[in-house]
Parts: structure tokens; sequence; C-alpha cells
């Protein structure tokens, strides 16, 4: 009974999370995207180029959020960069 509850729950909680996910984009080395609620994410190795949007900072080993405004549309991240759409049509890029 323990390991099938056990394994029940490794099986449901990444499901659960995937769900707050409206897209993802991985790059060489990151991975950027945006939650449901329109805020803009991103996580992995920055290698240096601002590809995280993060500031200085050169690893995220969870997803954090980049952005104070939610109000983005798409996002693709590249191997150096990424470029994201905001709801009124403005692009961003940064790395």
């Amino acid at each position: 009974m323990k390991n099938s509850l056990l394994i029940t729950l490794l099986l449901t909680v990444p499901a659960l999370n995937a769900q707050c996910w409206k897209s993802i984009s991985v790059g060489e080395l990151h991975s950027v995207g945006i939650k449901t609620d329109n805020t803009l994410w991103s996580f992995g190795q920055d290698g240096g180029w601002g590809r995280l949007g993060a500031g200085n900072t050169f690893v995220l080993t969870t997803p954090t959020q980049i952005s104070t405004t939610a109000d983005w549309k798409e996002v693709y991240a590249t191997d150096y960069h990424n470029v994201a759409i905001k709801n009124n049509g403005t692009l961003w890029a940064w790395g």
C-alpha cells in the first residue's frame, strides 16, 4: 500500500506543476517560460550572456520570475538570447 501511494504521488505532482505553464522555450543552457498568469520566468545557466534576464545572477536552479509585469504573450529562447512579445505587441530581447 505504501509503495503504490508513493508511486501515485510521484506521478501526480509533476502533472500538477506542469499545469501552471502557458509556454516554455529551451535555449542552450537555459529555459524561459510564461506561466498561465502571463508572468515571465527563467532558469538555467547564464554563461555571462545575460540570457537569464536576472541581472548578475549566473545560475538559477529553479524557475524565477524575471519581470514584474503580467502581460507576456510569447517567448522564444535561443542559444545566447531570448525574445518575447507582450500582449500590446511590443517586442523585447535580452541576452
